[in-house]
């Protein structure tokens, strides 16, 4: 599918500078101000980069599978990666069936900082979902990914 969009889009994009080239000395000037700006934000639309979601989890991934359905096709946001440390998780075959890459991984690399880091370097991830992800978060990973992590846990944190 993102290979067909892709194709559509360069598609258009040659087709709107075609019109433009031929046609724009005999368009009123009006029309080919518009043809512009549709053309400029076209393009724009095109060129700017989906932000990537990573969504953790401990446990059944109930919430992960809603935001994932939720931003399923959508124009600025993907779900880059799906990480869990339970490995009986009934999300994870789901994110498979949804072309999802899914991590597994145990308690000893939840806790390292740097195989986070490169784990989500790796897939190119650009913000963190905390979906019901019930480990400590390494100190390393969170100055890596400041203000781009957002816990979603509707538990009561400790004091």
């Amino acid at each position: 599918v993102k290979n067909q969009i892709k194709a559509h889009n360069l598609i258009l994009n040659r087709l709107m500078k075609e019109i433009l080239m031929r046609y724009s000395s005999i368009l009123p000037s009006k029309l080919s101000i518009h043809l512009n700006l549709i053309f400029a934000t076209h393009s724009y639309l095109c060129a700017m980069k989906k932000q990537r979601l990573a969504l953790f989890v401990s446990g059944t991934g109930s919430n992960a599978l809603n935001i994932a359905t939720y931003f399923w096709q959508h124009h600025s946001i993907e779900i880059g990666l799906f990480v869990t440390n339970n490995a009986a998780s009934p999300a994870i075959q789901v994110f498979q069936r949804m072309d999802i890459p899914c991590e597994i991984m145990d308690n000893t690399q939840a806790a390292d900082g740097n195989f986070l880091i490169d784990l989500c370097s790796a897939h190119t991830i650009d913000h963190i979902v905390l979906a019901g992800y019930l480990r400590l978060i390494p100190s390393s990973f969170i100055h890596v990914f400041n203000s781009r992590i957002f816990n979603i846990h509707p538990a009561l944190l400790p004091n």
